[in-house]
């Protein structure tokens, strides 16, 4: 009984913790309100599931078993409504999704009457099992038909997506599939068929997997909110939580049967303990799986952070540009690395050097100073993405007509110069240029990591940059300084040559002049 009392809260507490914080970011989002709307069904079910496992008597555990149906009612419709916002065809499969919502308003209705829940009975080792209506059988079949129906069409279209989507579709769908098939074992004992709900905690890993999706794959915009310190506060009072959880209901109901003090005392050493090792061992442990299992990606990593090290030393402009290009298109091994620079003379930023199979001529001009991508660049400060640009556009129907227009001319700058990212490089507030990057030949998409490591790089490089062309410049003075000063040197000579010369030939022509009157 402990077991699913835990797992009901560990249930109730995950769904409730990614179920708000995505319609805090962006309420207004039908991707973040849908998945919202089903992250709180199931916390909704897996509260009431707690309150009736603590449950003294049979009216309470009916109360509460009918309850917690109320989540459980919504939860296939919401689902379905979350799946077809994240293809990106909600207006294609409106009609489902209304037929969703009107047949769980239904079910609402016939919830506390003996129709959907007719009483609750002992079933194995639980002194109140719910015992299914005549009206249960009809919610089953909705339950595995929006949810089957919704599967099918994560995997159908996951499979025609760029890798980016792909990427998305792909955890949410072995996620929600993991949860779904540890619910499903609740229902057997409604039928008095002896399965007990074993799975019940399996719930928990549909919200893990969303999470990290919100983190790494940037699954509904959650990465411009959530930093690295919060995610790891809430994934680290979660673990403390459970563990808190786990010792005082196992220590103290289970094998002592009383509350003990002395709990408290261990609860409190072990506390301190994982919270101060539990962060470097994660770090350890991402180290040691990142060598392990994704050498090529940590091996470019570590390339692209010593090579950012190196890049200030470079004084030749040409030789910089060249030398940034073909390290990320050789070790990334993109379609193709080109680096746009401001043009002194003209307000257009020109393609100064690119790598790889798609890669852009020198000096092609490919913005001016006021397009939408250099625009968007210089208000943001952040990476544009194109997936997430397209993404974006398809899915929020509230934006406004320039707003949409401004994300259809940035998609299309980005299509024309077959850009996956656009990362810009600033110094302060001035941008002096931006990082264009094909798609990974590998087919993998580009992680929050490689974003990360990315705009670092293209910061740095900024910096490189404007040293290497201050190195230029005041070459070029010296230059100008030294061809002035032999300019002069000439001058000075040739009138001292003048001089020398002119002093005889002056004497030559007063003698020539005397000589008529001399011999008159």
């Amino acid at each position: 009984m402990v077991y699913y009392l835990i797992s009901a809260l560990i249930n109730a507490i995950t769904s409730t913790v990614v179920g708000i914080i995505p319609i805090l970011r962006n309420p207004k989002s039908r991707l973040n309100r849908s998945f919202s709307y089903f992250a709180l069904s199931v916390a909704f079910w897996s509260y009431c599931y707690a309150a009736w496992q603590i449950s003294k008597d049979a009216g309470s555990a009916l109360f509460w078993c009918r309850a917690l149906m109320i989540g459980a009612i919504f939860i296939p419709s919401t689902f379905f409504h979350f799946s077809v916002n994240l293809i990106e065809e909600e207006k294609r499969y409106l009609k489902v999704i209304v037929f969703g919502y009107i047949a769980s308003l239904i079910f609402l209705i016939l919830d506390f009457t003996p129709l959907f829940v007719k009483d609750v009975r002992p079933r194995l080792f639980f002194p109140f099992w719910p015992t299914a209506g005549a009206a249960f059988a009809a919610y089953l079949a909705m339950f595995a038909g929006l949810i089957g129906y919704s599967q099918i069409l994560l995997y159908k279209r996951s499979r025609k997506l760029s890798s980016f989507k792909r990427n998305q579709i792909k955890y949410v769908f072995l996620g929600t599939s993991i949860g779904f098939l540890g619910g499903l074992t609740n229902f057997p004992l409604w039928y008095g068929i002896p399965i007990p709900p074993v799975g019940n905690i399996l719930v928990a890993v549909y919200v893990f997997v969303v999470f990290y999706e919100m983190i790494k794959h940037r699954l509904m915009d959650i990465n411009l909110v959530i930093k690295k310190a919060a995610v790891y506060g809430v994934i680290y009072g979660l673990v403390v939580g459970m563990f808190v959880v786990l010792v005082h209901f196992f220590g103290q109901l289970v094998f002592y049967k009383h509350i003990d003090r002395r709990f408290y005392l261990v609860s409190i050493f072990a506390l301190t303990v994982i919270s101060l090792l539990l962060k470097p061992l994660d770090n350890l442990l991402t180290r040691i799986t990142d060598k392990i299992f994704f050498r090529r990606k940590y091996a470019y990593q570590k390339t692209l952070k010593e090579a950012s090290d190196g890049m200030t030393k470079i004084r030749n402009l040409g030789k910089l540009l060249d030398l940034i290009v073909r390290m990320i298109a050789n070790s990334v091994r993109v379609t193709h690395a080109t680096i746009f620079l401001k043009d002194k003379e003209k307000p257009m930023f020109v393609a100064a050097a690119s790598r790889g199979k798609y890669k852009i001529p020198k000096r092609y001009l490919a913005n001016n100073a006021s397009s939408p991508l250099v625009l968007e660049l210089l208000k943001n400060k952040q990476p544009l993405v194109y997936d997430e640009v397209i993404s974006r556009l398809k899915r929020e129907s509230e934006l406004s007509q320039n707003l949409r227009a401004n994300l259809e001319n940035i998609a299309k700058e980005m299509r024309d110069l077959n850009a996956s990212v656009c990362l810009p490089s600033f110094i302060e507030n001035k941008l002096i240029g931006f990082l264009m990057l094909g798609e990974k030949l590998s087919g993998d998409m580009y992680t929050q990591e490689d974003l990360d490591l990315f705009s670092t790089l293209a910061n740095q490089a900024a910096l490189a940059i404007e040293n290497a062309q201050a190195y230029e410049e005041l070459k070029d003075t010296r230059d100008q300084l030294i061809h002035s000063e032999r300019l002069a040197t000439i001058g000075r000579f040739a009138n001292e040559v003048a001089h020398e010369i002119k002093n005889p030939l002056q004497a030559i022509k007063t003698f020539v002049e005397f000589l008529p009157q001399k011999y008159a």
